[in-house]
């Protein structure tokens, strides 16, 4: 399990961020139809957060978000494809 610790500037506060959980969960909510978890699965493939770093699954998941009409996959692309 991946854990990293972020701090929350508004709450002031710790927040434990758990990347492999939310990994599962963008999963889920990606078979289940959500068109924005596409764009957040690439971010994480694309950063190793929960996952180990692929690119090439990176640019599959930002292709994918991109036919559900998000522009800033397609610039996101186009960097990977360099």
């Amino acid at each position: 399990m991946t854990l990293n610790l972020a701090i929350d500037p508004i709450l002031e506060t710790s927040i434990i961020l758990n990347y492999g959980k939310a990994l599962q969960l963008f999963h889920e909510a990606d078979q289940k139809g959500n068109s924005s978890s596409a764009y957040y699965l690439g971010m994480m493939f694309e950063n190793g957060l929960g996952t180990p770093k692929d690119l090439k699954v990176a640019h599959a998941w930002y292709s994918k978000s991109s036919q559900n009409g998000y522009a800033l996959e397609r610039e996101k692309m186009k960097r990977l494809s360099r």
